[in-house]
Protein backbone atom coordinates (compact mmCIF):
# COMPACT_ATOMS: atom_id res chain seq x y z
CA UNK A 1 0.00 0.00 0.00
CA UNK A 2 2.87 2.16 0.94
CA UNK A 3 4.53 1.41 -2.46
CA UNK A 4 1.59 2.05 -4.49
CA UNK A 5 0.81 5.41 -2.76
CA UNK A 6 4.66 6.35 -3.70
CA UNK A 7 4.45 5.68 -6.90
CA UNK A 8 1.14 7.72 -6.87
CA UNK A 9 3.07 10.76 -5.81
CA UNK A 10 5.88 10.51 -8.11
CA UNK A 11 2.99 10.20 -11.00
CA UNK A 12 1.85 13.29 -9.76
CA UNK A 13 4.65 15.34 -9.31
CA UNK A 14 6.07 14.26 -13.06
CA UNK A 15 2.55 15.18 -14.43
CA UNK A 16 2.66 18.58 -12.67
CA UNK A 17 6.52 19.31 -12.89
CA UNK A 18 5.96 20.25 -16.68
CA UNK A 19 3.37 22.60 -16.20
CA UNK A 20 4.69 24.15 -12.94
CA UNK A 21 7.61 24.93 -15.47
CA UNK A 22 5.77 26.38 -17.98
CA UNK A 23 3.73 28.54 -15.79
CA UNK A 24 7.24 29.56 -13.82
CA UNK A 25 8.05 32.69 -16.23
CA UNK A 26 4.80 34.16 -16.18
CA UNK A 27 3.80 33.57 -12.58
CA UNK A 28 6.82 33.67 -9.76
CA UNK A 29 4.69 31.87 -7.26
CA UNK A 30 5.65 28.13 -7.17
CA UNK A 31 2.42 26.04 -6.50
CA UNK A 32 4.66 22.89 -5.37
CA UNK A 33 5.37 25.12 -2.39
CA UNK A 34 1.34 25.88 -1.89
CA UNK A 35 -0.45 23.37 0.46
CA UNK A 36 -3.41 24.50 -2.08
CA UNK A 37 -1.32 23.11 -5.00
CA UNK A 38 -2.75 21.20 -8.22
CA UNK A 39 -0.31 18.35 -7.91
CA UNK A 40 -1.28 17.91 -4.22
CA UNK A 41 -5.35 18.07 -4.89
CA UNK A 42 -4.58 15.43 -7.60
CA UNK A 43 -2.53 13.48 -4.94
CA UNK A 44 -5.37 14.33 -2.70
CA UNK A 45 -8.30 12.76 -4.30
CA UNK A 46 -6.41 9.85 -6.00
CA UNK A 47 -5.45 8.78 -2.40
CA UNK A 48 -9.21 9.36 -1.43
CA UNK A 49 -9.98 6.76 -4.51
CA UNK A 50 -7.09 4.22 -3.43
CA UNK A 51 -8.80 4.57 -0.37
CA UNK A 52 -12.23 4.11 -1.28
CA UNK A 53 -11.36 1.57 -4.19
CA UNK A 54 -7.71 0.67 -4.53
CA UNK A 55 -8.26 -1.30 -8.08
CA UNK A 56 -9.97 1.39 -9.80
CA UNK A 57 -7.50 3.32 -8.39
CA UNK A 58 -4.49 0.84 -10.12
CA UNK A 59 -6.36 0.99 -12.85
CA UNK A 60 -6.65 4.55 -13.31
CA UNK A 61 -3.21 4.80 -12.38
CA UNK A 62 -1.76 2.01 -15.00
CA UNK A 63 -3.56 4.80 -17.34
CA UNK A 64 -1.86 7.73 -16.54
CA UNK A 65 1.03 6.14 -15.94
CA UNK A 66 -0.09 4.70 -20.14
CA UNK A 67 -0.76 8.42 -21.02
CA UNK A 68 2.28 9.95 -19.43
CA UNK A 69 4.65 7.86 -21.38
CA UNK A 70 3.08 8.45 -24.62
CA UNK A 71 3.38 12.27 -24.13
CA UNK A 72 6.88 11.51 -23.48
CA UNK A 73 7.67 9.63 -26.75
CA UNK A 74 5.90 11.79 -27.92
CA UNK A 75 7.85 15.08 -26.43
CA UNK A 76 10.88 12.75 -27.50
CA UNK A 77 10.03 11.88 -31.11
CA UNK A 78 9.35 15.96 -31.29
CA UNK A 79 12.80 16.20 -29.82
CA UNK A 80 13.97 13.93 -32.51
CA UNK A 81 12.28 15.53 -35.18
CA UNK A 82 13.39 19.03 -34.05
CA UNK A 83 17.21 17.94 -34.01
CA UNK A 84 16.66 16.17 -37.65
CA UNK A 85 15.26 19.73 -38.63
CA UNK A 86 18.15 21.61 -36.49
CA UNK A 87 20.92 19.33 -37.96
CA UNK A 88 19.16 20.09 -42.11
CA UNK A 89 18.72 23.59 -40.85
CA UNK A 90 22.54 23.59 -39.58
CA UNK A 91 24.06 21.88 -43.17
CA UNK A 92 22.14 24.56 -44.77
CA UNK A 93 23.84 27.48 -42.77
CA UNK A 94 26.77 26.52 -42.97
CA UNK A 95 26.27 25.99 -47.07
CA UNK A 96 25.08 29.62 -47.21
CA UNK A 97 28.27 30.52 -45.26
CA UNK A 98 30.22 28.73 -48.05
CA UNK A 99 28.38 30.60 -50.56
CA UNK A 100 28.55 34.19 -48.69
CA UNK A 101 31.79 33.24 -48.48
CA UNK A 102 32.60 32.82 -52.09
CA UNK A 103 30.07 35.78 -53.43
CA UNK A 104 32.11 38.07 -50.57
CA UNK A 105 35.44 36.59 -52.02
CA UNK A 106 34.08 37.59 -55.67
CA UNK A 107 32.73 40.54 -54.69
CA UNK A 108 36.34 41.64 -53.31
CA UNK A 109 37.59 40.46 -57.05
CA UNK A 110 35.17 42.45 -58.25
CA UNK A 111 35.78 45.42 -56.05
CA UNK A 112 39.44 45.30 -56.98
CA UNK A 113 38.38 45.00 -60.46
CA UNK A 114 36.51 48.05 -60.12
CA UNK A 115 38.94 50.04 -58.32
CA UNK A 116 40.82 49.36 -61.51
CA UNK A 117 38.49 50.28 -63.90
CA UNK A 118 38.02 53.10 -62.02
CA UNK A 119 41.63 54.25 -62.08
CA UNK A 120 41.47 53.49 -65.79
CA UNK A 121 38.14 55.97 -65.84
CA UNK A 122 40.40 58.74 -64.35
CA UNK A 123 43.24 58.18 -66.80
CA UNK A 124 40.52 58.32 -69.73
CA UNK A 125 38.75 61.41 -67.85
CA UNK A 126 42.35 63.55 -68.43
CA UNK A 127 42.88 62.14 -71.70
CA UNK A 128 39.18 63.46 -72.58
CA UNK A 129 40.12 67.00 -70.91
CA UNK A 130 43.44 66.63 -72.52
CA UNK A 131 41.65 66.37 -75.85
CA UNK A 132 39.16 68.69 -74.59
CA UNK A 133 41.73 71.33 -74.39
CA UNK A 134 43.73 70.48 -77.73
CA UNK A 135 40.01 70.77 -79.37
CA UNK A 136 39.58 74.31 -78.63
CA UNK A 137 42.99 75.12 -79.81
CA UNK A 138 42.33 73.44 -82.65
CA UNK A 139 39.25 75.14 -82.92
CA UNK A 140 40.72 78.61 -82.35
CA UNK A 141 43.64 77.66 -85.26
CA UNK A 142 40.91 76.58 -87.80
CA UNK A 143 39.03 79.69 -87.20
CA UNK A 144 42.03 81.69 -87.55
CA UNK A 145 42.77 79.77 -90.85
CA UNK A 146 39.26 80.58 -92.22
CA UNK A 147 39.28 83.81 -91.62
CA UNK A 148 42.25 84.19 -93.51
CA UNK A 149 40.87 82.47 -96.19
CA UNK A 150 37.76 84.43 -96.15
CA UNK A 151 40.65 87.54 -96.41
CA UNK A 152 42.56 86.13 -99.30
CA UNK A 153 39.34 85.35 -100.91
CA UNK A 154 38.17 89.25 -100.69
CA UNK A 155 41.53 89.92 -101.83
CA UNK A 156 40.86 87.50 -105.20
CA UNK A 157 38.24 89.20 -105.74
CA UNK A 158 39.75 90.84 -108.72
CA UNK A 159 41.50 88.38 -110.06
CA UNK A 160 38.85 86.32 -110.22
CA UNK A 161 37.15 89.18 -112.37
CA UNK A 162 40.12 89.15 -114.62
CA UNK A 163 40.11 85.29 -114.89
CA UNK A 164 36.18 85.88 -115.78
CA UNK A 165 37.11 88.43 -118.81
CA UNK A 166 40.54 86.16 -119.36
CA UNK A 167 37.85 83.31 -119.76
CA UNK A 168 35.43 85.51 -122.01
CA UNK A 169 38.67 86.44 -124.14
CA UNK A 170 39.75 82.73 -124.25
CA UNK A 171 36.07 81.89 -125.56
CA UNK A 172 36.17 84.57 -128.71
CA UNK A 173 39.74 83.54 -129.22
CA UNK A 174 38.45 79.55 -129.61
CA UNK A 175 35.59 80.99 -131.65
CA UNK A 176 38.31 82.40 -133.61
CA UNK A 177 40.12 79.23 -133.89
CA UNK A 178 37.08 77.42 -134.96
CA UNK A 179 36.58 79.80 -137.80
CA UNK A 180 40.34 79.24 -138.84
CA UNK A 181 39.23 75.69 -138.46
CA UNK A 182 36.61 75.82 -140.72
CA UNK A 183 38.25 77.98 -143.27
CA UNK A 184 41.29 75.55 -142.79
CA UNK A 185 38.53 72.75 -143.96
CA UNK A 186 37.78 74.91 -146.97
CA UNK A 187 41.00 75.04 -147.84
CA UNK A 188 41.64 71.34 -147.77
CA UNK A 189 38.10 71.10 -150.21
CA UNK A 190 39.90 73.69 -152.45
CA UNK A 191 42.95 71.76 -152.13
CA UNK A 192 41.56 68.20 -153.09
CA UNK A 193 39.88 70.01 -156.23
CA UNK A 194 43.55 71.65 -156.77
CA UNK A 195 44.59 68.24 -156.77
CA UNK A 196 41.98 66.56 -158.62
CA UNK A 197 43.03 69.14 -161.64
CA UNK A 198 46.18 68.45 -160.96
CA UNK A 199 45.69 65.08 -161.66
CA UNK A 200 43.83 65.53 -164.88
CA UNK A 201 46.37 68.06 -166.21
CA UNK A 202 48.92 64.68 -165.06
CA UNK A 203 47.16 62.62 -167.00
CA UNK A 204 46.49 64.86 -169.82
CA UNK A 205 50.60 65.61 -170.04
CA UNK A 206 50.75 61.44 -170.09
CA UNK A 207 48.86 61.52 -172.92
CA UNK A 208 50.49 64.66 -174.48
CA UNK A 209 53.64 62.55 -174.16
CA UNK A 210 52.32 60.03 -175.66
CA UNK A 211 51.17 61.73 -178.63
CA UNK A 212 54.44 63.26 -179.01
CA UNK A 213 56.52 60.24 -178.87
CA UNK A 214 54.44 58.71 -181.79
CA UNK A 215 54.37 62.11 -183.71
CA UNK A 216 58.23 62.24 -182.82
CA UNK A 217 58.30 58.28 -184.69
CA UNK A 218 56.64 59.48 -187.77
CA UNK A 219 58.28 63.02 -188.20
CA UNK A 220 60.20 63.94 -191.56
CA UNK A 221 63.57 63.91 -190.90
CA UNK A 222 64.56 66.37 -193.96
CA UNK A 223 62.12 68.91 -195.62
CA UNK A 224 63.36 69.87 -199.30
CA UNK A 225 62.21 72.95 -201.04
CA UNK A 226 60.84 76.23 -200.00
CA UNK A 227 58.11 78.06 -201.38
CA UNK A 228 58.71 82.13 -202.88
CA UNK A 229 57.29 85.03 -201.50
CA UNK A 230 53.02 85.15 -201.60
CA UNK A 231 53.32 81.74 -201.08
CA UNK A 232 52.93 79.16 -198.27
CA UNK A 233 53.45 75.87 -197.99
CA UNK A 234 50.04 73.89 -197.64
CA UNK A 235 51.28 69.96 -197.39
CA UNK A 236 54.40 67.95 -197.27
CA UNK A 237 55.04 64.75 -198.42
CA UNK A 238 56.55 61.48 -197.00
CA UNK A 239 59.52 62.38 -199.32
CA UNK A 240 59.95 65.68 -197.43
CA UNK A 241 58.94 67.86 -200.92
CA UNK A 242 56.62 70.90 -199.77
CA UNK A 243 53.64 71.68 -202.00
CA UNK A 244 53.06 75.31 -202.10
CA UNK A 245 49.80 77.46 -202.37
CA UNK A 246 49.19 81.24 -203.01
CA UNK A 247 48.54 83.35 -199.77
CA UNK A 248 45.20 84.50 -201.34
CA UNK A 249 43.18 83.80 -197.98
CA UNK A 250 43.08 86.18 -194.82
CA UNK A 251 44.99 84.68 -191.80
CA UNK A 252 43.45 87.12 -189.12
CA UNK A 253 42.42 85.29 -185.81
CA UNK A 254 40.08 88.51 -184.39
CA UNK A 255 40.45 90.92 -181.79
CA UNK A 256 41.90 89.74 -178.71
CA UNK A 257 39.71 91.14 -175.52
CA UNK A 258 41.49 91.45 -172.28
CA UNK A 259 39.75 92.01 -168.67
CA UNK A 260 41.28 91.88 -165.02
CA UNK A 261 39.33 90.60 -162.09
CA UNK A 262 40.21 90.93 -158.40
CA UNK A 263 38.94 89.80 -154.76
CA UNK A 264 39.97 90.83 -151.51
CA UNK A 265 40.01 88.94 -148.48
CA UNK A 266 40.99 89.93 -144.60
CA UNK A 267 42.89 87.57 -142.86
CA UNK A 268 42.24 86.64 -139.76
CA UNK A 269 43.80 87.64 -135.97
CA UNK A 270 46.78 85.31 -134.74
CA UNK A 271 45.89 83.80 -131.47
CA UNK A 272 47.06 80.35 -130.12
CA UNK A 273 48.16 79.79 -134.16
CA UNK A 274 48.36 81.79 -137.54
CA UNK A 275 44.93 83.67 -139.27
CA UNK A 276 44.59 81.94 -142.19
CA UNK A 277 42.38 82.90 -145.51
CA UNK A 278 42.32 82.36 -148.98
CA UNK A 279 40.23 84.28 -151.75
CA UNK A 280 39.88 83.53 -155.70
CA UNK A 281 39.88 85.87 -158.51
CA UNK A 282 37.91 83.65 -161.64
CA UNK A 283 37.39 84.65 -165.04
CA UNK A 284 34.08 85.10 -166.12
CA UNK A 285 32.37 83.80 -169.90
CA UNK A 286 34.30 82.75 -171.93
CA UNK A 287 37.45 84.59 -170.66
CA UNK A 288 40.39 82.67 -169.91
CA UNK A 289 43.01 83.19 -167.43
CA UNK A 290 46.33 84.07 -168.85
CA UNK A 291 47.82 84.75 -165.76
CA UNK A 292 47.68 86.41 -162.23
CA UNK A 293 49.20 87.52 -158.93
CA UNK A 294 48.07 88.71 -155.29
CA UNK A 295 49.10 92.08 -153.01
CA UNK A 296 49.26 92.18 -149.49
CA UNK A 297 47.93 95.44 -147.53
CA UNK A 298 47.31 97.28 -144.22
CA UNK A 299 43.96 97.73 -143.31
CA UNK A 300 44.44 99.61 -140.26
CA UNK A 301 46.53 100.29 -137.66
CA UNK A 302 50.17 98.52 -136.21
CA UNK A 303 48.67 96.03 -139.18
CA UNK A 304 52.29 94.37 -140.66
CA UNK A 305 52.52 93.12 -143.66
CA UNK A 306 55.69 91.77 -143.18
CA UNK A 307 54.17 89.16 -140.84
CA UNK A 308 52.13 87.79 -143.73
CA UNK A 309 53.10 84.72 -145.33
CA UNK A 310 51.68 83.93 -149.12
CA UNK A 311 51.58 80.04 -148.96
CA UNK A 312 49.83 79.73 -152.54
CA UNK A 313 49.32 81.90 -155.47
CA UNK A 314 48.72 80.30 -158.68
CA UNK A 315 46.00 80.17 -161.13
CA UNK A 316 43.74 77.69 -160.92
CA UNK A 317 39.91 76.63 -162.62
CA UNK A 318 40.19 79.39 -165.20
CA UNK A 319 41.35 81.86 -162.75
CA UNK A 320 43.77 82.65 -159.98
CA UNK A 321 44.09 81.58 -156.25
CA UNK A 322 46.11 82.91 -153.32
CA UNK A 323 46.21 81.44 -149.63
CA UNK A 324 48.38 83.83 -146.46
CA UNK A 325 49.33 83.22 -142.89
CA UNK A 326 48.81 85.99 -140.77
CA UNK A 327 50.80 86.46 -137.67
CA UNK A 328 49.23 89.83 -136.81
CA UNK A 329 47.68 89.75 -133.54
CA UNK A 330 44.19 91.78 -133.79
CA UNK A 331 43.36 94.05 -130.57
CA UNK A 332 41.09 96.80 -130.38
CA UNK A 333 40.35 97.22 -134.55
CA UNK A 334 44.56 97.51 -134.93
CA UNK A 335 46.76 94.89 -136.31
CA UNK A 336 44.46 93.92 -139.18
CA UNK A 337 45.68 92.89 -142.98
CA UNK A 338 44.65 91.56 -145.99
CA UNK A 339 45.24 89.95 -149.37
CA UNK A 340 43.78 90.48 -152.85
CA UNK A 341 43.77 87.86 -155.68
CA UNK A 342 44.23 89.41 -159.25
CA UNK A 343 43.38 86.99 -162.12
CA UNK A 344 44.43 88.40 -165.82
CA UNK A 345 42.02 86.88 -168.44
CA UNK A 346 41.46 86.96 -172.30
CA UNK A 347 39.39 86.02 -175.18
CA UNK A 348 38.62 86.08 -178.85
CA UNK A 349 36.15 88.20 -180.63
Amino acid sequence: MNKLVTMLVMLVLCVGLPQAHAKKNNNQSNELGSGNGQPFQTLRGMINTLASDPDEAVAQLQNNIDTVEAQLQAQVDDLADVQTTHTQLLGAIQAAASLLEQRVSANEMAISQSQSDIALLDDQVATLFALDSFQSQLISALQADVAGLQAQISANDSDIATLINADAAMQQLIKANQQRINTLQSLITLNALDISAAQSDINQAEADIVYLRQEVASKQDLITGACSPGYSIRRISSSGVVTCERDDVSAGVGTLDTLAVERGVELPGAGITVGVAGVFASCPGAYRVTGGGHQIYQISDFGDVRLIQMTLSRSVDNGFYAVGWNDNIVAFGNGRVGITAFANCARVI
